[in-house]
């Protein structure tokens, strides 16, 4: 079993209240569910009745509840895209195979589409597989300070996304890379 793309996003809320409008926001952009719904199934146009909805929350019930270490929410849409939101990151998931990602351009573009969109809230994404188990530092309210150090210390520096040349991979190697994307020449 293969691992799976994730993207680490940096976020500035600071009580549960900021999530929910964060949810709000994302609900009302048919743009961005038309993204989304795109890469779920191309022929469904039922976008507009899927909403990003509050899935498991650990602590957090009241709008007003500040945002600890160990709290943590989660935000999905439909059962393929995954938002777990921490004290200071967040965690995407879509159900994608990390080695998928990294090959396949067209699938690439289209998660690149929906980061870009996340960015525009969040800032600049890490891309990474999850077998490095980075969902951790979300869960423990670490840093994207924190993320990049260690990152760097294990896997040495990243690669921008412009930079990732596949076929300089072998399938085994593969697994040894972290992307950010900074969205330089983005179209």
């Amino acid at each position: 079993m293969g691992s799976e793309f994730t993207a680490i996003f940096e976020h500035k809320f600071k009580v549960y209240e900021d999530i929910l409008n964060f949810k709000n926001v994302l609900n009302s952009s048919v743009h961005f569910k038309k993204i989304l719904f795109n890469d779920i199934d191309t022929e469904t146009k039922g976008y507009v009745d899927v909403d990003w909805n509050v899935g498991y929350t650990q602590g957090l019930k009241d709008p007003l509840d500040k945002l600890n270490q160990d709290l943590f929410t989660t935000l999905m849409f439909g059962n393929r895209h995954k938002l777990i939101i921490g004290k200071n990151l967040c965690e995407y998931s879509c159900l994608v195979a990390w080695n998928d990602f990294l090959t396949n351009r067209f699938l690439q573009s289209e998660i690149r589409k929906i980061c870009f969109e996340f960015s525009k809230f969040l800032g600049t994404p890490i891309y990474l597989p999850d077998q490095y188990c980075y969902s951790d530092y979300v869960y423990d309210g670490n840093s994207m300070q924190d993320i990049i150090k260690s990152l760097e210390r294990e896997f040495r520096h990243p690669l921008r996304i412009l930079e990732f040349n596949e076929s300089e991979y072998e399938e085994s190697r593969v697994l040894k890379v972290y992307l950010i994307d900074s969205f330089e020449n983005y179209v």
